[in-house]
């Protein structure tokens, strides 16, 4: 999970990045959507605690644990 966290921030940071350097150096224009992403990325990374709390407290109260659940699905 925080894996994918990671290389989404890391893909969003590489846009703005790209995105500054092409309006600073005056070959392209911004990315229309660039304030959209950055709002976005923003929010989720308000929400993330939250979120977190929420998924470990689930985790917790868990029934079956995830061996048995990854041999549920490893089965034909």
């Amino acid at each position: 999970m925080f894996k994918s966290w990671l290389k989404y921030y890391l893909s969003l940071a590489l846009l703005i990045v790209l995105t500054l350097r092409s309006v600073i150096l005056r070959r392209g224009k911004a990315d229309e959507y660039l304030g959209l992403r950055v709002r976005v990325a923003a929010d989720l990374l308000l929400r993330l605690p939250g979120q977190l709390l929420q998924r470990f407290s689930i985790r917790r109260r868990r029934v079956v644990h995830d061996r048995e659940i990854a041999r549920w699905i490893a089965r034909p």
